[in-house]
């Protein structure tokens, strides 16, 4: 996905401070299955504009989205 960062979920608050606050953050996952609970993780830190690719990478490849 273009300008993504990977960053695995079981390290995701140790890294949370690296993240833009004044941007909007996606969050996804391979399937979907753990992005909701990164998202609500990233909410419960202050994150106000953060928000889960529905269906996660999988989905995004199928319907053609940009991949590296």
């Amino acid at each position: 996905m273009p300008d993504a960062h990977q960053l695995h979920a079981g390290r995701l608050m140790t890294h949370v401070s690296e993240l833009p606050r004044d941007q909007p953050v996606l969050v996804y996952c391979q399937d979907g299955s753990r992005s909701a609970a990164a998202v609500s993780l990233l909410r419960a830190e202050g994150f106000e504009n953060v928000a889960e690719l529905d269906g996660g990478y999988d989905a995004w490849a199928c319907q053609s989205g940009a991949v590296a």
